[in-house]
């Protein structure tokens, strides 16, 4: 499975699954979404996830509160 973060009105087609905060609009009704808060854990099986694509999303988190979670433990020797 590959996953598109924040698509907005981005929607990959064929084996993605596309997510956003927002419902999208009827041109994209044959693709595959959810809607989701991406600032909530996602439920994946291990192993699930082939490619994850995320673009212009990030920016728009404070950085404290809602970004840096997204980083891990980069930070982490």
């Amino acid at each position: 499975m590959k996953l598109n973060l924040a698509c907005g009105d981005t929607r990959f087609g064929s084996n993605w699954l596309n997510i956003d905060i927002k419902e999208p609009s009827e041109e994209f009704s044959g693709i595959t979404s959810s809607v989701c808060d991406l600032r909530e854990p996602l439920r994946f099986p291990d192993n699930s996830i082939d490619l994850i694509y995320c673009s212009h999303f990030l920016e728009h988190l404070p950085l404290q509160d809602e970004a840096l979670p997204f980083y891990g433990n980069a930070n982490e020797s």
